[in-house]
């Protein structure tokens, strides 16, 4: 796990291998329903998940947070980081990851004037 700072708040993205569409399905994710001739890589595949440390504890996972544009940049810099440095370690087949809960993100959406 790697953590890091934007606008004075802790942030930790992780990451876990699954090896097979057993352990996709396990977790949720039908990825030969979402993605038609998707084929396990052979090396395997990585959930990626990350969010305020203080979200964790609190078990309030993935609250929105009000970042001005330089944090999201921040963020979204120290994210995609996170990914090439596991990938040049790991070299993962694939990445998968979601965003927040689907009505959490409509309501994002509509409140931006998207929807």
């Amino acid at each position: 796990m790697r953590q890091f700072i934007v606008g004075g708040m802790v942030y930790a993205i992780g990451f876990q291998k699954l090896q097979s569409v057993d352990e996709l399905l396990n977790k949720g994710i039908d990825e030969k329903h979402n993605i038609p001739g998707f084929q396990m890589p052979q090396t395997g595949l990585w959930t990626v998940a990350f969010d305020k440390v203080e979200n964790q504890e609190r078990l309030e996972a993935y609250q929105h947070v009000e970042l001005n544009a330089g944090q999201i940049l921040k963020v979204i810099t120290s994210v995609v980081r996170a990914i090439f440095d596991h990938y040049n370690v790991s070299q993962s087949g694939a990445y998968y990851w979601c965003a927040a809960p689907r009505p959490f993100r409509e309501k994002e959406n509509r409140s931006r004037g998207f929807i």
